[in-house]
């Protein structure tokens, strides 16, 4: 409608009617301005801020169409549409975002409300897991999870007692078997006990079997250091009495320990000279053996050098006899063919004649060329097969 007016009415009355449209948006900002910065959460309601903000949104845009309409086709009085549309711009911009601010500020709200919503559902959770564990000795199944997080208290206990009453039997089984167990474990015990005492029991005679026999060992270590004493004594007398005999045979010994020196010492150059004859023997022999692989390596060199040059000899003569047989075929295959080679060349000689005389009567020098290439080209054909006839 705007774009109607401007142009269809002169530029002083297009002045008038876009001033009027600016005043009117001046107007309509300036009456809701304060009403919107003033609005917040708790006195308003977010419904009431985001209609505001949805509002605000609406005029920003009557706010942007304005000045593109009039701009378009009014250029002397756009820069003022511009800054007309800049300043009122600027103006809602701060408003707008405060209006998010306040939004946001709303869904924090709801955030923290739902995160304590979930911090007290699980700490009730954890009440009633702990409370069905200790009444009912088990764990609560997880399959139950979820329908027992969104049961109320009163629907929890009745929840609970039915599992009370239906685990009943398993307790009375875990508190039967917790009993035997605590009668095995005195059982046990008392079983300890016993065998403790009898421990001690059989420590305490082994201890006096230990003092007793301690004092029988110590009347016999005495009985013994007696004796030892006595034979000590005797032995002594001895000792004297065998010295001069031990002297006499020391001398006897240091004899025939020279003797033996000497005999180990004559016995040892006769090994080490055996053992030198017998290591120049092994290293004769290891010549010798040596010298005669390598005389029999020589000679197998020569027999098979030998043998190559016979072996190419044959070959060459071998090759000459085949060369000379092949020869021998291909002149005796000639003469063969000589018959056949004249009776060809005479043919030849015949047509090429005839072919001559004909072309002698026909006045037409190009066919005259064709022909006598194409009789060329027969009598090369013909000797060709002629040539080429079966080989032996």
């Amino acid at each position: 409608m705007t774009s109607e007016i401007v142009e269809k009415q002169p530029e002083t009355e297009l002045i008038t009617v876009s001033t009027a449209t600016i005043d009117s948006l001046i107007a309509t900002l300036d009456q809701v301005a304060d009403q919107y910065m003033q609005m917040t959460l708790e006195a308003d309601g977010i419904k009431a801020v985001t209609l505001a903000r949805q509002n605000m949104k609406t005029l920003r845009i009557r706010v942007e169409d304005t000045r593109t309409t009039l701009k378009a086709p009014v250029l002397k009085i756009g820069k003022r549409i511009d800054d007309t549309a800049r300043s009122l711009t600027n103006r809602i911009i701060p408003i707008e975002n405060y209006l998010k601010d306040q939004e946001a500020e709303h869904e924090k709200a709801l955030e923290k409300e739902r995160e304590a919503k979930a911090a007290a559902i699980a700490a009730i959770m954890v009440v009633r897991q702990t409370n069905y564990e200790t009444f009912t000795g088990q764990a609560m199944p997880m399959a139950e999870y979820d329908a027992v997080r969104k049961m109320s208290d009163i629907a929890f206990d009745l929840y609970l007692g039915q599992a009370i009453e239906d685990t009943a039997p398993a307790r009375a089984e875990q508190a039967r078997l917790k009993a035997e167990q605590a009668a095995e474990a005195e059982r046990v015990a008392e079983a300890a006990r016993v065998a403790e005492a009898e421990k001690q029991r059989i420590e305490t005679e082994r201890l006096a079997e230990l003092e007793r026999q301690h004092a029988i060992n110590l009347a016999e270590r005495k009985r013994l250091a007696d004796e030892r004493e006595e034979f000590e004594r005797i032995k002594l007398a001895r000792q004297i009495e065998d010295d001069k005999a031990e002297r006499v045979r020391q001398q006897i010994r240091e004899r025939e320990d020279k003797e033996r020196a000497e005999d180990d010492a004559r016995r040892a150059a006769e090994k080490s000279e055996l053992e030198a004859y017998w290591k120049q023997r092994a290293e004769n022999e290891r010549i010798e053996a040596e010298q005669k692989a390598e005389a029999e390596m020589r000679q197998r060199q020569q027999e098979l050098a030998s043998q190559y040059e016979q072996q190419q000899r044959e070959a060459a003569e071998q090759r000459e006899a085949d060369q000379r047989a092949m020869d021998d075929a291909e002149r005796a295959r000639i003469e063969s063919l000589m018959p056949d080679i004249q009776q060809a060349a005479k043919l030849i000689v015949s047509v090429k004649s005839h072919a001559v005389k004909l072309m002698n009567k026909i006045p037409a020098p190009w066919w005259c060329e064709r022909a006598q290439q194409i009789l060329d080209q027969a009598g090369r054909d013909i000797v060709d097969h002629v040539a080429k006839g079966p080989r032996p």
